[in-house]
């Protein structure tokens, strides 16, 4: 994923207007280089000078085609294209009323900032990290258990009563027969 950010400026335009409505800006990059509706988002709305609108606008676009659009914003047909797209749809179409009845005869859009790329690297060290935190705790949980059966076992040891041991007769004598009978 990458993200694309920059400001526009909108000459001889209603900033409250604007701020209210901004899904204008939106259907206008979306109609423009065909993007889902939520690969545009606009975060900043603010007057700058007398008549002029400051925009800050962020598309998140795939990776693959994230050079190309950024190639193509940084070009002056960019801005024209969004400044024709704001006075056909001022009035009639999507009937946003942006633009003054100045910026309907004159609008020039202008990037303040950028257009910047920022390409997202997805990190995956916190998977390294679960994973050797949990090989290190099942190694020491292994260890606990086996020094704590050494100790048990010592400990039986070292408490158990003597036990009495009685000798077994290896060999009993059986007395004959006749040993009983002449007594």
């Amino acid at each position: 994923m990458a993200f694309i950010d920059f400001i526009i400026s909108i000459p001889y335009s209603k900033t409250t207007v604007i701020s209210n409505k901004p899904y204008g800006i939106i259907e206008a990059y979306n109609y423009l280089y065909s993007l889902n509706g939520d690969a545009v988002s606009v975060y900043r709305i603010a007057r700058e000078h007398s008549h002029y609108t400051s925009v800050q606008v962020r598309l998140s676009v795939p990776h693959s085609a994230s050079y190309g659009l950024y190639r193509h914003l940084c070009t002056q047909n960019a801005t024209k294209e969004l400044a024709v797209f704001l006075v056909s749809n001022n009035d009639k179409g999507l009937k946003l009323d942006y633009l003054t009845e100045e910026g309907v005869l004159k609008c020039n859009i202008l990037y303040d900032y950028g257009p910047y790329i920022n390409y997202y690297e997805e990190n995956y060290s916190h998977l390294v990290i679960v994973a050797v935190a949990s090989t290190v705790g099942v190694v020491a949980l292994g260890f606990v258990g086996w020094y704590s059966c050494i100790q048990i076992k010592r400990y039986r040891q070292e408490k158990q009563r003597a036990r009495l041991i009685t000798p077994v007769p290896h060999e009993v004598q059986e007395l004959s027969y006749q040993a009983i009978v002449s007594v």
